[in-house]
């Protein structure tokens, strides 16, 4: 994710969550307009989701308030430019065995240590 994408994102956030900033408002009332706007329905950017939970909304809030806009930002990965991997070893034992049983899950060829 580049930072130009990361940077749109944080503008969303900061738009769903900037009358929360503006105004001091009570516990009672920060609560209350947060599920007004987790009622809310949005264009996010880069998702095909169109809501937003109360905790996400709060999430957001706090992260502001102790990062400043960079806290909106999404995280990098910390995997970033690796690759996840199995060793040799085990993708020739899964291979050599799935044949005959093809009906094996996932979770099951792990908790066998096939994976």
């Amino acid at each position: 994710m580049n930072e130009k994408i990361r940077e749109e994102i944080a503008f969303f956030r900061f738009s769903v969550i900037g009358s929360l900033i503006s105004g001091e408002l009570s516990h009672g009332e920060l609560t209350k307009h947060i599920a007004q706007l987790s009622k809310r329905r949005y264009s996010i950017p880069y998702s095909h989701r169109t809501s937003i939970g109360q905790g996400t909304i709060e999430d957001w809030l706090y992260a502001y308030r102790y990062n400043g806009f960079e806290g909106l930002k999404p995280k990098m990965r910390s995997d970033q430019g690796t690759v996840r991997q199995i060793d040799q070893v085990r993708w020739s034992t899964f291979f050599d065995s799935f044949p005959s049983y093809f009906k094996w899950s996932y979770p099951y060829c792990l908790s066998c240590s096939l994976l």
